[in-house]
């Protein structure tokens, strides 16, 4: 798969936020953090980002700041759904034809 240097795609399991100084992130023992798997979902989303790299780009970077009181800024694809990381590996896979 190719990867844009800018460009990644982070899946994470057993890890949660937390707001200790901002906004963070907490590891247990049995978190795992995969950079840019191959999975169809994670190849999607990179497709996806790709395309939209002007929009995603343009977006305020303070909604993402650990420091703002604005919360994270969540971004979808127009008329898709969230699936959560427990449904990533049992969703039917993207075919590739």
């Amino acid at each position: 798969m190719a990867i844009e240097t800018d460009l990644l795609v982070i899946l994470g399991r057993s890890i949660r936020i937390s707001t200790y100084q901002g906004l963070s992130l907490q590891t247990r023992y049995n978190s795992t953090v995969r950079v840019n798997p191959n999975y169809p979902q994670a190849v999607a989303l990179l497709n996806w980002a790709k395309e939209n790299k002007t929009m995603l780009l343009s977006s305020p970077s303070d909604k993402t700041s650990p420091s703002s009181s604005i919360a994270p800024m969540i971004v979808t694809p127009a008329g898709q759904q969230l699936i959560s990381i427990v449904e990533i590996l049992s969703a039917p896979s993207v075919s590739h034809t």
